[in-house]
C-alpha cells in the first residue's frame, strides 16, 4: 500500500489522467494546486478513500458526482445524483445576460434550477437582483438550497411545473431546460445516461416539449421591455425561436452562437407595445 500522497498518485495514474489524479486528493484534502506540490512527501492519511474514488472514477461514474462537488463560474457547487452537473457551456448563458443587463434591481426568475448554480451566480454577480428559482424536483431543490447557504446567497426557491406556482411577473426569465430527444440516447457518453438524472435531460417532442409548455406562457410572465433567456440544443435553434415567436408574436429573438460556433442560446426581448 503507497504511504506517501506522491506514491498514492503514482499508483493512481495506472488507472486515471493526472489531471483527474490531482483533483481527487486536491478535493479531498480541500488543498490547491500549489499545497498539493508541497504535501507529496506527505504519509497519506485516508488512502482508502482516495482508492475508492480513483476506482469509481476509472469505472465511469462521473468525476463530480464522486468529489460530490462540481466548478462552474470560478465557484464550487455542490452536485449528486439529485441534479445535473452544471456544463461549461452554460457559463455563456451567464455571460450573455449579465452582458445585456445592467447592475440595477431586476427582478430574475430561474426556471428548473438543479444545484442552483445559474440562480445562485446570478446572484453573486448581480447583488441587487431579486431571484426567484424553481424546480419541479423537490430534491434539487433541497441541493439549490444547500449551494445557496454554502454561498450565503438568498434565493427564493419555489417547487414549480414550469410556471404552476409562479404568481408575480419578471424582467428576466432564464431556463436552461431538459432539451435532449431520447432518439439521441444512442450517441450520448454512457456516464451521462448512468448517472444523471433523467428528468433534467430529456424531453418529449424532440427534446422541445419544455420549451413548448414556456412559450405558451411566456408572455404572462415576462414584463414589458423584459428579456427570456434559454439555453438550446446544437441543433434546436431554428425550432425555439419559431415557438417563441408563435408566443411572442411581437418580440424579438435571437439565436445566439457559442464559443465554437454552434446555436447554443435564445434570446427573447419583449418589447414594450404601443399604446
Amino acid at each position: 500500500m503507497p504511504n506517501t500522497y506522491f506514491e498514492a498518485r503514482q499508483w493512481a495514474f495506472s488507472y486515471l489522467d493526472e489531471a483527474d489524479v490531482n483533483l481527487v486528493l486536491m478535493i479531498q484534502n480541500k488543498w490547491t494546486y500549489s499545497q498539493l506540490i508541497l504535501h507529496l512527501r506527505d504519509e497519506i492519511v485516508d488512502f482508502a478513500n482516495f482508492k475508492a474514488a480513483i476506482l469509481r472514477i476509472n469505472a465511469g461514474e462521473p468525476v463530480q458526482y464522486v468529489l460530490g462537488e462540481a466548478h462552474f463560474f470560478g465557484r464550487d457547487f455542490m452536485v449528486d445524483e439529485r441534479v445535473l452537473i452544471p456544463r461549461l457551456e452554460t457559463e455563456e448563458l451567464i455571460e450573455l445576460i449579465l452582458n445585456d443587463n445592467p447592475i440595477t434591481s431586476q427582478k430574475v426568475l430561474d426556471i428548473g434550477t438543479g444545484s442552483g448554480a445559474i440562480a445562485i451566480t446570478l446572484k453573486s454577480e448581480r447583488p441587487k437582483w431579486q431571484i426567484t428559482a424553481s424546480d419541479i424536483s423537490l430534491d434539487a431543490l433541497t441541493v439549490a438550497q444547500q449551494n445557496a447557504d454554502k454561498h450565503q446567497i438568498d434565493i427564493n426557491f419555489i417547487a414549480s411545473d414550469i410556471f404552476t406556482n409562479i404568481n408575480e411577473r419578471y424582467d428576466i426569465i432564464v431556463s436552461n431546460p431538459p432539451y435532449i430527444a431520447a432518439t439521441e440516447m444512442d450517441i450520448m457518453d454512457q456516464n451521462v445516461i448512468d448517472y444523471e438524472p433523467h428528468l433534467a435531460l430529456f424531453a418529449d417532442n424532440d427534446g422541445l416539449a419544455i420549451y413548448q409548455a414556456i412559450a405558451r406562457q411566456l408572455t404572462d410572465y415576462l414584463k414589458p421591455n423584459g428579456h427570456a433567456y434559454f439555453e438550446i440544443g446544437l441543433h434546436q435553434g431554428p425550432a425555439v425561436a419559431e415557438l417563441m415567436k408563435g408566443g411572442l408574436p411581437h418580440a424579438q429573438v435571437d439565436v445566439i452562437k457559442d464559443l465554437s460556433n454552434h446555436d447554443r442560446m435564445i434570446r427573447v426581448f419583449k418589447k414594450q407595445e404601443k399604446e
